[in-house]
């Protein structure tokens, strides 16, 4: 266009933007297309037009003219040569003035002409420029600049438009002033508006009608707020779809400067649907953790060092949580017999990546043992994290006592029924045979007093028996159940003892063998005998008496001839636990002592001053 209107030889031409930088240039407009006017030109800046007296950008001294493009505020600049104009000036100064006038208003219109060609694409870039997120697309100019210009532009409007999309970002500019507001297509879409509504379609109060009922008033108020007073916003509210209806969750942040608000609104459904999910699985967790019957603990797997620890496993050990994580280590509550052994047995387990099962014995507080199945397993590896462990510990020490009593029940059960066997077979060696029903009433009687002790102590869970119900049972073998009528026949006094298993079958025998006798020749032979059973504890000396002291019975002349199988077998069993029998034959009736250590007849009995069994069950 400039080329187009020829200028005299030496003279040049340059259209200037605002910044006074050189748009177009007749001559040699690609040299100096971009590069800024020279001085004497940014010094009149100010002027709508003028003269002025200088060096051109080509470094020529010059008198140049400038006149600025009504509605532009770009400026179109003439200059010549001094070299030229001084010569002719002398000679015809009125018709190079006039040459010079038409020049200028032949540039002007050219530049308005030229200025209007391009203004059209720059307008078009400035629209969607002002069109958040939109791909500007303005016809070719034909101006390489304009050209790239616009193309950048596009491009970077379309990396823009896809970065939204992906990331459910919205954008939102609010202009108070001007009491408009712009939006991207893409915060239309995050509130199911139409397309339609990017870019001027999306105001105030269609924001605030997608808001949830119930976040309404709450983010309208924080978004005005942070308008009115030019600072930063950042919130969360629900919104309805404008389309569906649907709920969602948006995460809004913007900052508010020179009257304008800009803010971003994303989409944080799913990742709010997310981290509820991971809340809850947390505090499921935490309940299944700290409810547990079963102990739980989390360590630090390279150490066993505790870093949590359930109330479940606190009990076991009798420790509290901040106790545990305060430096104790797994290790460090395991028996030091076992220790050794469940360390490399755990770093073994680590090593192979496989989960560790032991039963071990923990350490409680107060110096007890506490037998557990501890099972423990690696978690899988956070990044930046120490590895760690998760243990389950089953406290199963009432199971291991009751599998030790069961041990020992069985033995006892062994021992008794071979002594039991035993003194069946001395009974049967050593009853007079010449008498064949009396033999068999006499093996009867001694087997059913041994049976009487069996059930008595298999009752007590093979612990021992009360010395009373071992009293009354082999009474009873002889004069019926106990009933109102005992008191005539029978009386027991004495303190509650609870007899050792080891000497409730001998005592048994004992005391059938004395019932026996008193049933044939004694008290409880003629309706109105007596006998009366006291027994008494002498913690003092560590003795237990028992008195046999038969009344009423047959006249009695004084002690047998010879000793029968029943004498013998008192005395046999008592001196077998330490004791012995005195036997005195008054008229009126046989009366015994029987005299044993407490430490053979009482259960768990210890030397100390005074009986020190009360609470017995009596």
């Amino acid at each position: 266009m400039l080329e187009g209107n020829r200028l005299p030889a030496g003279w040049g031409v340059s259209i200037l933007d605002r910044t006074d930088h050189i748009v177009a240039r007749w001559p040699d407009h690609d040299r100096y297309v971009g590069s800024q006017a020279n001085a004497a030109l940014r010094a009149s800046a100010e002027a709508p037009e003028g003269t002025v007296r200088s060096v051109n950008v080509a470094g020529v001294p010059v008198w140049g003219a400038y006149a600025r493009l009504p509605g532009w505020g770009w400026r179109v600049a003439v200059g010549v040569p001094e070299a030229v104009m001084d010569a002719p000036m002398r000679r015809s100064a009125l018709v190079l003035g006039m040459v010079g006038l038409l020049a200028v208003a032949a540039s002007i219109a050219a530049a308005v002409l030229f200025g209007r060609r391009l203004a059209r694409p720059i307008r078009a870039l400035g629209r969607a420029a002002a069109e958040i997120g939109a791909t500007p697309a303005p016809a070719r100019t034909g101006i390489r600049e304009l050209d790239q210009v616009a193309s950048s532009l596009a491009a970077s409007a379309e990396r823009l438009r896809l970065a939204q999309d992906a990331g459910q970002v919205g954008i939102w500019e609010l202009d108070a002033a001007a009491g408009r507001a712009v939006a991207s297509a893409s915060q239309a879409r995050i509130y199911g508006l139409p397309a339609s509504a990017a870019p001027h379609g999306f105001g105030w109060d269609a924001w605030v009608a997608c808001l949830h009922p119930d976040d309404r008033d709450r983010a309208a108020a924080t978004l005005r707020d942070a308008i009115a007073t030019g600072g930063s916003h950042d919130d969360h509210f629900r919104i309805r779809r404008a389309d569906t209806g649907e709920q969602r969750w948006i995460r809004a942040s913007g900052r508010s400067s020179a009257g304008r608000f800009v803010a971003v609104n994303i989409d944080v459904t799913a990742a709010r649907a997310a981290a509820d999910a991971l809340a809850a699985s947390a505090a499921e967790f935490r309940a299944i953790f700290e409810n547990s019957v079963v102990g739980k603990v989390l360590a630090e797997a390279a150490t066993l060092r505790f870093i949590r620890a359930n109330r479940g496993f606190c009990q076991i050990v009798g420790r509290e949580e901040a106790e545990l994580a305060g430096g104790f280590t797994l290790l460090d509550l395991i028996h030091p017999d076992d220790r050794a052994a469940n360390a490399a047995g755990f770093r073994e387990a680590l090593e192979e990546g496989r989960p560790w099962r032991v039963e071990t014995r923990l350490l409680h507080c107060d110096g007890s043992l506490r037998w557990v199945i501890a099972s423990i397993a690696l978690l899988p590896g956070v990044a930046g994290q120490a590895m760690r462990a998760v243990a389950a510990v089953q406290d199963i020490t009432d199971r291991r006592r009751a599998e030790e009593r069961q041990a020992l029940l069985a033995r006892e059960v062994d021992h008794r029924a071979k002594n039991a066997l035993a003194v069946v077979q001395a009974a049967l060696r050593l009853t007079p045979k010449d008498d064949a029903p009396a033999f068999a009433r006499a093996i009867e009687g001694r087997v059913n007093a041994l049976a009487r002790a069996q059930t008595l102590l298999a009752e007590g869970g093979w612990t021992g028996t009360q010395l009373r119900l071992l009293v009354e049972g082999e009474l009873a073998g002889f004069i019926g159940p106990v009933e109102a009528e005992w008191p005539a026949r029978v009386t027991l006094e004495g303190p509650v003892l609870q007899i050792s298993a080891e000497a409730s079958q001998p005592l048994a025998m004992a005391l059938h063998e004395l019932a026996t006798n008193a049933t044939k020749h004694g008290a409880l032979s003629a309706p109105g005998g007596h006998v009366a059973v006291t027994w008494a504890a002498e913690a003092r000396d560590g003795v237990l008496l028992l008195d046999w002291v038969e009344t009423g019975g047959p006249p009695v002349a004084g002690p047998p001839g010879r000793l029968g199988f029943g004498s013998r077998v008192l005395e046999a069993t008592l001196r077998q636990l330490g004791g012995t029998i005195q036997a005195e034959w008054h008229p009126e009736g046989l009366a015994c002592r029987l005299r044993a250590p407490l430490s053979r007849f009482v259960a768990d009995w210890q030397p100390r001053i005074g009986i020190g069994l009360a609470g017995r069950p009596g």
